[in-house]
């Protein structure tokens, strides 16, 4: 995890680190208490936002674009939910061999490399090939939230995992 500034708890990274050995049975029993209860606390999805410039003037709004700072305890929650969902999808086989992003040990090189391998092949046996391509980065700023819990219902994510994302 990165050593970022204080969150909207005035806690910063660094000082989690420096204290862990009197943090991590404290932090443990929270995160725990959190993924097991289903609940993710208010108080951590609080950010403080912080106006960071882009290029050109500074006096003008809207060459800044806004970062925003958890508190340090919800990175780590979110950090051990991720890790344990990512498990969970690798483990079930719930994407496809053709899924590159997200994944562990996957990457763009990866998925460049077995569309040049796919489309040799198709080549080599004397098919025509297309190919559409989608920007989906922002796609679940969009999502229907109840698709989304029908979905993790669907592939047995347990119900306070449910209630946690949800």
């Amino acid at each position: 995890m990165k050593l970022t500034g204080a969150g909207s708890d005035g806690v910063p990274m660094r000082a989690i680190r420096e204290g862990i050995q009197v943090l991590a049975e404290p932090l443990t029993y929270l995160v725990n208490a959190s993924i097991t209860s289903g609940i993710f606390p208010h108080a951590w999805k609080e950010a403080k936002i912080i106006p960071v410039p882009k290029k050109g003037d500074r006096s003008l709004k809207e060459n800044y674009r806004p970062i925003s700072m958890l508190p340090a305890v919800s990175k780590i929650l979110e950090k051990v939910v991720h890790r344990q969902i990512s498990s969970h999808v690798e483990r079930v086989g719930i994407l496809p061999s053709s899924q590159h992003g997200f994944r562990p040990n996957r990457s763009t090189t990866t998925a460049m490399l077995e569309l040049a391998r796919d489309l040799t092949h198709a080549k080599d046996i004397g098919l025509t090939t297309a190919m559409a391509a989608f920007d989906l980065s922002a796609a679940f700023d969009c999502m229907d939230r109840d698709i989304l819990m029908a979905k993790l219902d669907a592939y047995n994510f347990d119900k306070n995992c449910r209630n946690w994302i949800g």
